[in-house]
């Protein structure tokens, strides 16, 4: 009991009763129901959590194009920007994407589907894959697995043996 609740207090949507929670700025929560208009593509669950990345995308095609004007301190902003893109994968973002959708068995889906077209386990494994992809510093999974076949549940299992962060995860599945 309490299991949803303890999540949403460690990633900071709840309040505890006491005590106190520290956690990385980017910590991620995977709800067991995904929040999102039935009316929006499914892109748009995937990008809500990618914004971060499309920002810095965006900041870095900005710093970029700054290198041609007479700013003495352009170059230095485009290499952090550019070490940081590299460090995110930023150019293999699509491909990523493709792949952790397949993955989790949705890959087969148009990202210009409505969302209220799809069912909630389908909607749920595109939120996981967005979680995923955004690659937040703690990840909070709730029921990760209530939507997944046993493919599916493989893959998972591989990204989070190879997480580089803390995870924590409710589950009744083994």
């Amino acid at each position: 009991a309490g299991k949803s609740t303890l999540l949403g207090i460690l990633a900071g949507e709840l309040e505890a009763d006491a005590g106190r929670v520290e956690r990385p700025d980017a910590t991620a929560l995977l709800r067991q129901e995904v929040r999102a208009d039935p009316d929006a593509p499914l892109a748009a669950i995937l990008e809500a959590e990618l914004g971060a990345l499309r920002r810095l995308e965006r900041e870095l095609e900005a710093a970029g194009e700054a290198l041609a004007g007479d700013d003495p301190h352009a170059a230095e902003r485009y290499a952090a920007l550019l070490e940081r893109a590299e460090a995110a994968e930023l150019w293999s973002l699509d491909a990523r994407r493709d792949e952790v959708l397949d993955g989790l068995g949705v890959g087969h889906l148009p990202l210009d589907r409505r969302v209220g077209e799809v069912s909630g386990g389908q909607r749920s494994r595109i939120a996981l894959a967005a979680l995923l992809l955004a690659r937040p510093d703690a990840l909070l999974l709730d029921e990760p697995t209530n939507h997944l076949d046993d493919d599916a549940v493989g893959f998972l299992a591989a990204r989070l043996r190879a997480w580089r962060g803390p995870v924590l995860f409710a589950s009744h599945d083994r």
